[in-house]
């Protein structure tokens, strides 16, 4: 069967990695992290239509907690948080640069989109941190 134009097929390990480029240890490290503290934790690709592309979805049984979205050497990450993790990622003292992404992101059913980009370890941490508070709330 030949993919749709819509969904183009979906990308290999190898097509992630050679596009992650230098960010491959950060985004194996927060898969790894993610893993581990959140256990058990299910990985899934989803096409989230031509606009987005493909993305990697990490779900606690039927939520999803993250997801991580490849680009070219570097990655972002997604996850909406209800109005109870909204107020609990204020009371943890997050950093002011995320809990302005709160205040300025769209609501959905599911809650505040919150999505930043990856630089650095010090996002993993963030990465933890919120999803921590999500799946507590």
């Amino acid at each position: 069967m030949t993919p749709s134009p819509k969904k183009p097929t979906r990308p290999s390990d190898a097509a992630v990695a050679e596009a992650l480029g230098p960010v491959q240890h950060l985004w194996d490290d927060l898969r790894r992290q993610m893993g581990r503290d959140f256990a058990p934790l299910t990985e899934e690709r989803v096409f989230s239509g031509a606009k987005h592309g493909w993305a990697l979805r990490l779900t606690q049984k039927k939520p999803a907690v993250l997801y991580l979205k490849p680009l070219e050497q570097n990655f972002r990450i997604g996850l909406a948080l209800g109005p109870r993790a909204v107020e609990a990622a204020r009371a943890r003292k997050l950093p002011a640069s995320v809990l302005r992404l709160s205040d300025e992101a769209v609501e959905y059913p599911e809650g505040k989109a919150i999505r930043f980009g990856v630089r650095g370890p010090k996002d993993i941490h963030v990465a933890i941190q919120l999803a921590a508070i999500k799946l507590e709330a």
